[in-house]
């Protein structure tokens, strides 16, 4: 990726707490390859997540900062994705996605 974040460091926020994010305009990542990445990782999410219910941590770079959150992936289309009780992220939001 082309910025290491520490996890432990980064502020877990609720599934509720999304409504309130600002996103920016600019993508959290520069690399071609760590954006293909990206989209390969939140497709394995969205197909572990339909079928057996895997949960996905994702760091998401807000106006704030970047903060965690934690859910199953609904969909993923090119403009972003839809988690659980219909919370939407854009993709250039996403920083990274991490199965548990």
């Amino acid at each position: 990726m082309d910025k290491v974040l520490n996890l432990r460091e980064i502020k877990e926020i609720a599934l509720d707490e999304l409504f309130h994010a600002n996103y920016g305009a600019v993508d959290a990542l520069e690399a071609e390859t760590d954006k293909r990445v990206r989209r390969v990782n939140l497709d394995k999410a969205m197909t572990l997540g339909r079928s057996v219910k895997i949960k996905t941590r994702l760091v998401i770079k807000t106006a704030e900062g970047y903060v965690q959150v934690k859910g199953i992936v609904h969909f993923v289309a090119d403009k972003g994705i839809t988690l659980e009780k219909d919370h939407f992220i854009p993709m250039h939001a996403i920083h990274s996605v991490d199965l548990y």
